[in-house]
């Protein structure tokens, strides 16, 4: 077991800061995180040093909004929107990424889905287009996310992009080592089979590129994701694993001592049986909430914080030979530093509302009206959801907890309470406190 180490007071987050920045003075996010917790700067202050920046650090563009799987509980999609609209153009999507890179400083090009394979001319045209941008000086990463299923039809295109540094990444979801349980979640057997070979044959054939596999962590598999550390390490140094975010209309729903046990099982895991493997383990909080409480069990301290280069901080964890990262993502990133096209060519300043039918309502626009530049303005100046989530943390009913300097209330993905009619004032909904 861990063991705990109390954290009572705002001062003692607000101590660990000091230390954390201290050791990194140049970082801004951390910088920004420790003036709002001390109170030297104020929440307005702090949006209008926002609208001088211009940082849309990743930009995510989805190729459809088909997919092969119906994952259920856990696809970050709402399972009814309608995949029958048009195609997003071609020629504004590579105009929006030249735009993002030359105007916005965007250091990373995502392409997800649904799942992106489902529309591979696209997917392989904008990676062709990505890597012309390459060779022209611009320094940026690019990545595709997939469940696996189709990898295996277009490994000649993979070892090209791979081969030319066109391809930065490639994350592949399995969710469990147990097969069934990962079909299961997944909606179609084999899936697992066809998600483990690709993940096998990306790490032999793709030299230049980093491949991960990637899960969403859930109170029922999270012995699941053990075995899939366990048995994978052999062939496999990169794991993913991001606590579930519920659906909108979903009971599903992680506790701390459900995120507590799993810890605990990793430590010993890698610190035992895995010793000396080289394993890294990125743990990604879509949102801060339960970074007080893994604080007061003793997990880290918070002088220990990290600010990378992307501006992201992490925790970092080294356990006999082995690396775990744990995310703070406690200042928002949405708005400003994440950015979404979907299929259909809506910019969503905030990639909650994809938990609905009706994304487009939250849209800031469409790429085909107005250009990427114009869009990113939108989403976080004056009128925007941001101002409103940068407002509601002034009048808030967590700011007299001990854990508000933690995660603000949930700062970081509080606009979902917009889709639960839940007040932006009121602390996130997935925070059981």
């Amino acid at each position: 077991m861990i063991s705990t180490k109390k954290v009572s007071f705002a001062s003692d987050i607000i101590d660990g800061l000091k230390i954390a920045l201290n050791n990194q003075p140049k970082a801004k996010i951390l910088k920004k995180w420790l003036e709002l917790s001390e109170g030297t700067i104020s929440f307005d202050d702090f949006f209008n040093w926002v609208q001088q920046e211009r940082q849309l650090t990743y930009l995510c563009i989805d190729t459809t909004g088909k997919c092969n799987l119906t994952c259920k509980d856990t696809c970050y999609y709402h399972p009814e929107i309608d995949t029958s609209l048009p195609t997003a153009n071609e020629k504004q999507l590579k105009k929006a990424i030249e735009e993002s890179l030359q105007y916005l400083n965007t250091k990373v090009i995502a392409f997800a889905g649904k799942e992106p394979f489902l529309n591979s001319k696209l997917l392989f045209n904008l990676i062709d287009f990505a890597g012309t941008l390459k060779k022209q000086g611009f320094s940026f990463l690019v990545g595709i996310t997939t469940n696996g299923r189709n990898v295996h039809k277009y490994w000649e295109n993979l070892e090209f992009y791979s081969d030319n540094g066109f391809l930065d990444f490639l994350d592949i979801s399995i969710d469990s080592g147990f097969e069934n349980q990962h079909d299961l979640f997944r909606g179609l057997n084999g899936t697992f089979n066809l998600a483990k070979d690709a993940l096998i044959q990306a790490k032999s054939r793709l030299k230049r590129t980093g491949v991960s596999s990637c899960s969403i962590l859930r109170p029922d598999n999270y012995d699941g994701v053990i075995l899939l550390i366990k048995e994978f390490s052999s062939f496999n140094k990169n794991f993913v694993i991001t606590p579930i975010v519920p659906q909108i209309d979903s009971l599903l729903s992680l506790s701390i001592d459900n995120l507590s046990y799993f810890l605990e099982d990793l430590i010993v895991l890698l610190g035992r049986e895995l010793a000396g493997a080289s394993v890294e383990i990125r743990l990604f909080f879509p949102n801060a909430i339960f970074l007080f409480d893994l604080a007061q069990r003793g997990f880290f301290s918070w002088g220990d914080i990290k600010e990378d280069n992307a501006g992201q901080c992490w925790i970092p964890l080294d356990i006999a030979g082995n690396k775990i990262s744990l995310s703070c993502s406690v200042i928002p990133e949405h708005g400003w530093r994440i950015g979404r096209i979907t299929y259909d060519g809506f910019y969503l300043a905030h990639a909650h509302f994809l938990q609905t039918q009706q994304y487009s309502q939250y849209a800031v626009g469409n790429i085909k009206d107005g250009s990427i530049l114009e869009l990113y303005e939108k989403g976080k100046g004056y009128g925007s959801l941001f101002y409103d989530l940068v407002k509601s943390r002034q009048e808030h009913q967590c700011q007299s907890k001990p854990c508000w300097e933690s995660c603000f209330g949930g700062w970081n993905g509080s606009e979902i309470n917009m889709l639960t009619n839940h007040s932006l004032n009121e602390k996130i909904i997935y925070c059981k406190k």
